[in-house]
């Protein structure tokens, strides 16, 4: 009896209950070949068999194994559960309710924004890399940058100084003058020019508020205590204050209450509920909401209306700096009192007990705000003051000035003198006064633009000008480390706060440069350029943030536009073995220093030998002395 034929016919799950359609096909195009494939499980001769056992008490293990057969695989699993009657004592507690109460407005606000999950979030940022190397290449050190601009206060403006609020990880404020010329700045002295400093926040691209200032403001620091209280100084040598108690206030309170509902028409960011601004006493353009004269609305919408600060303190034109004021420290002590240093080659010492507006009654005696003290900036056989043009305090009494001759000079502030009456600041007669400079050194072809201290390391400077940036240690005479020429004039440098031997240089041709001292010191670790402008002003952020451990970099150009950069995590994260190799370094340029000391003090005593010897004549140079190990003359 011949086998009857059996065909199987197999359709897919979303055909089924269809009508089918059937058509001839040649056989020729449908013809596989079946190669034979490596199958353990086939190969295997296996035998059945049936047996008992008792089973024990299953346990669960795993090993890391190689298993390349594909097996058809079932896991049970039973989740973690907890009695229903726990489960509505939890449910009906007093603490879930309190935990209700506090989250319903945020789970709504993003619920509504679907923003429930921060994509952005990096969950393996605290992990530790401790395969983290010094200098990968191929490396980003700043990720996409972003823009802020305001085509009011900053558009067709320089940028000439940055700094962050501290205790915040998202505020800071940026200078903008004027770019004019000096030929241009000589026919506009005299005239009243507004400027203006702008407060920013990394999360928004509207201004937060705007400080006034009479003239071009080119150095600003916030009081490191008390961030409220800004000192500043400007082009004409005014030296003023602001008090931003009342927007910070503000500002804290809506980030403490999570506001999440967007700010209504009309209402500044960071000012309260039916308030435009905080501080000192806004001007009308900030009571009313309306843009300065001459800045109107072009496109017809109604902006966000941005609060205006006038100074609480400024001082009188004939009793400050008489040149343009060149940089601000405040006091290490952390009160009420800084120092302000100026192209006129003065030094004064401010102090205020209160920041409570004037009475009317009082203006006029507000204008007479003065300096405690005076200090003529003079060094040893120079008849000329210093122009400082940066300050840098030194413990409690030691201050290293950057002048614009390219000099540190390195003094105490011991020799202020006291002004009791007003008329006295311009009555002094430098010859009144004693010499400060205790030191002076050549550093730069060209004015200092950069002064400060290492904040992981106290004891090291960072001095920039010219074309070159230098690192100078406490003690030390000479620098133990001068960065080679670069291709273009620097404009400003800084350290990073979290990395020994990061130091970030903006040059003149648009270009940041980020340079590691514990990887290479011949050329810089990253260059990119930003803009095609110039870089005046550059900043990092001293506080990381807490969500996404990200450092900020903010630098501006010379057409008014401030970029924010994120540094990546290899720039902005300390290596475990980073600080021993940075003293390893220190130590290792100490000893270079100091074997060039002694050889240059060989070289000094050998000539004079030789001179005392007759083997000398004028204009010729002393033979080196034999080393040790062979070495010859030179």
């Amino acid at each position: 009896m011949n086998e009857k034929t059996r065909i199987c016919v197999t359709r897919k799950r979303r055909d089924f209950w269809q009508e089918a359609k059937f058509s001839d096909r040649d056989g020729h195009g449908w013809v596989y070949d079946l190669t034979k494939t490596r199958d353990s499980i086939s190969d295997t001769t296996r035998a059945l068999c049936d047996f008992s056992c008792d089973v024990p008490r299953t346990t669960e293990s795993s090993v890391q194994t190689d298993w390349w057969p594909k097996v058809n695989m079932s896991m049970q699993t039973q989740p973690i559960d907890i009695p229903q009657k726990e489960k509505n004592a939890a449910l009906h507690s007093q603490e879930m309710f309190e935990f209700l109460d506090t989250v319903s407005d945020r789970m709504r606000h993003a619920l509504e924004q679907n923003a429930t999950v921060d994509i952005f979030r990096d969950h393996f940022a605290n992990l530790p890399e401790d395969d983290l190397a010094l200098g990968q290449k191929g490396e980003r050190a700043f990720k996409d940058p972003h823009t802020l601009t305001n085509h009011v206060y900053t558009r067709g403006k320089s940028v000439a100084f940055i700094d962050w609020v501290p205790g915040s990880k998202c505020l800071f404020a940026v200078s903008c003058v004027a770019p004019l010329s000096f030929e241009e700045r000589v026919l506009s002295s005299g005239m009243y020019q507004n400027s203006y400093i702008v407060l920013w926040n990394v999360h928004d691209i509207h201004p937060q508020c705007v400080l006034e200032c009479p003239a071009d403001c080119f150095v600003f620091r916030f009081h490191p205590t008390r961030p409220h209280v800004i000192a500043g100084g400007c082009l004409n040598g005014q030296v003023l204050l602001w008090d931003l108690s009342s927007f910070l206030d503000a500002f804290r309170s809506r980030k403490r209450a999570c506001a999440p509902a967007a700010q209504p028409q009309g209402q500044a960011p960071g000012a309260a509920p039916g308030q435009a601004g905080g501080g000192a006493a806004p001007t009308s353009a900030s009571a009313t909401g309306a843009l300065p004269s001459g800045r109107g609305n072009e496109d017809g919408q109604e902006r966000v209306r941005v609060p205006v600060f006038q100074p609480v303190r400024r001082s009188s034109i004939e009793r400050g700096h008489r040149g343009c004021v060149g940089d601000i420290r405040w006091a290490q002590d952390q009160s009420n009192t800084f120092y302000s240093v100026g192209l006129d080659g003065q030094l004064f010492h401010w102090a205020f007990d209160s920041l409570e507006p004037p009475p009317a009654a009082a203006a006029g005696r507000e204008a007479r705000w003065m300096p405690q003290a005076l200090l003529p900036l003079y060094k040893p056989e120079w008849p000329a003051p210093l122009g400082a043009t940066r300050l840098c305090l030194m413990g409690e009494k030691g201050i290293m000035l950057g002048t614009e001759d390219g000099e540190l000079v390195t003094g105490s502030l011991d020799a202020l003198a006291p002004l009791p009456d007003p008329r006295a600041a311009d009555d002094v007669q430098p010859t009144e006064h004693p010499v400060f400079a205790t030191e002076v050194r050549r550093a730069h072809h060209g004015s200092v633009i950069a002064l400060e201290r290492c904040p992981l390391c106290p004891q090291l400077v960072l001095s920039a000008g010219g074309w070159s940036f230098a690192v100078w240690k406490e003690g030390t005479t000479e620098p133990i480390f001068v960065s080679p020429f670069l291709e273009s004039m620097i404009h400003t440098a800084c350290w990073s706060p979290t990395r020994f031997g990061l130091i970030v240089t903006a040059l003149n041709d648009s270009t940041v440069q980020v340079w590691n001292l514990l990887d290479q010191t011949h050329r810089p670790a990253i260059a990119n350029t930003f803009g095609g402008f110039p870089i005046p002003a550059i900043s990092f952020n001293p506080y990381l943030s807490q969500d996404r451990l990200a450092q900020y970099l903010t630098f501006g150009n010379q057409k008014g536009t401030t970029f924010i950069i994120e540094m990546s995590r290899n720039y902005s994260r300390m290596h475990h073995a980073e600080r021993a190799q940075f003293d390893t370094f220190l130590k290792r340029e100490g000893s270079r220093i100091e074997g060039a000391r002694q050889r240059s003090e060989q070289r000094e005593e050998l000539r004079k030998e030789q001179e005392r010897l007759g083997i000398l004549s004028d204009g010729q140079t002393a033979l080196a002395p034999e080393y040790d190990g062979g070495g010859g003359s030179g």
